[in-house]
């Protein structure tokens, strides 16, 4: 979880340091802290930073009341005002604002050494992200080297996961981007951002052009909060044109086995990419009978199954320009009613029925057989997973 103020604050607090206004944000996340002595330096400000002023870059027509409230617009966590020669105090007016705005606004003393306290802060912020990036790294390791524990359980456990507790996992990518590879880079960084700040014990990283989210501590009522609100935020952050395909992975046993999820994921995630399942069918407990096939790890028993039942239809469709591959997948989600596929399909019946003899002739199987239209099912799927 990333640090907010309260955090901060508590760890300097042998430092004279004392909250005056905004108490009703001091639950604000940090992301940085800065000097900032005018107005005009608020424009380098990036959000949710901790601003220091002493105000001696202050004058009559740059008083501290604009200044807070540039630095507000431009979204600082907090504002701690130096008390000294260039202010010997905070302005009722400008209490007033942090008060209605919810800006906590601190003073520190000018005996005290403003560069400790930055030093403090600043150590404790670059701490948080070193721990980040240490836990990512742990996920990308238990993930990918599942077989060397020694790799993450560890690592994990220093920084408050259990080995024994449930996880799962999430794989998302990106269609319709211009660069997809560097907006997918900047959709992992602002979702890392939103899940450090909103969420608990959950880590985002970036691979091969997917975002992964792995989540500790996890039952099924917390899986699909974070999920939803996961991919809620990032649907807010997409471009015109740009949409995201996302899966979602069953629950795990412990960290030994989050691999599974994410593997399952992913899978998922592929199959929305190939447009192959509605869009809200994102989780592995939704599956049915893709759960079967996810969990079939030699992919020569996949490839020869579906050669034996769809693939002459594939290479046929290719040789002669025809569409009964596709006949038939819509034939088989109408349960096999000629009349809903030639509306599906905007064709007269007898095409229909002209086409679903031509199937049966290549394949050299009888439709009409719920076993043979079973297999041709099962075979449509595994294309769709290979």
């Amino acid at each position: 979880m990333a640090l907010t103020i309260k955090n901060i604050i508590a760890n300097v607090s042998n430092k004279d340091i004392s909250l005056v206004a905004g108490a009703g944000g001091t639950g604000r996340f940090v992301s940085w802290i800065h000097m900032v002595e005018s107005v005009v330096s608020t424009d380098f400000l990036e959000g949710n930073e901790i601003a220091v002023t002493t105000g001696i870059g202050l004058n009559p027509g740059n008083n501290l009341l604009e200044l807070v409230i540039s630095m507000d617009t431009h979204h600082v966590a907090a504002v701690i005002v130096n008390i000294g020669p260039f202010l010997a105090e905070v302005p009722q007016p400008v209490l007033d604002y942090c008060n209605e705005h919810d800006l906590p606004l601190y003073i520190v003393p000018w005996k005290v050494h403003l560069s400790e306290i930055i030093r403090m802060i600043t150590l404790m912020i670059t701490k948080d992200a070193q721990r980040e990036q240490e836990t990512a790294a742990a996920f990308k390791n238990a993930i990918f080297f599942p077989k060397e524990p020694d790799l993450y359980i560890v690592p994990l456990s220093q920084y408050g996961y259990s080995d024994s507790w449930n996880y799962s996992a999430i794989s998302i990518s990106l269609m319709g981007a211009k660069d997809c590879e560097a907006r997918m880079k900047d959709l992992a960084e602002a979702l890392d951002s939103y899940v450090q700040h909103h969420f608990a014990f959950c880590t985002i990283f970036y691979y091969e052009k997917k975002i992964v989210c792995a989540i500790g501590n996890c039952d099924t009522e917390k899986l699909h909060s974070y999920t939803n609100e996961l991919l809620s935020y990032t649907n807010s952050l997409l471009l015109p044109g740009e949409k995201i395909c996302a899966g979602t992975g069953k629950i795990t046993k412990s960290a030994r086995c989050i691999y599974k999820s994410y593997w399952q994921a992913d899978k998922i995630r592929r199959l929305h990419v190939k447009g192959n399942l509605p869009k809200d069918q994102i989780y592995y407990d939704d599956m049915n009978i893709y759960k079967i096939l996810m969990a079939v790890d030699d992919r020569e028993v996949l490839q020869e199954y579906y050669e034996k039942t769809v693939l002459p239809l594939s290479e046929y469709d290719q040789a002669h320009g025809s569409d009964l591959l596709s006949t038939l997948q819509v034939y088989l989600k109408n349960n096999c009613s000629v009349k809903e596929t030639a509306d599906e399909m905007f064709v007269h019946r007898n095409t229909i029925n002209y086409k679903i003899r031509r199937i049966g002739e290549i394949l050299d199987t009888d439709l009409s057989d719920l076993m043979v239209r079973t297999s041709l099912q099962i075979g449509l799927m595994i294309q769709n997973i290979l």
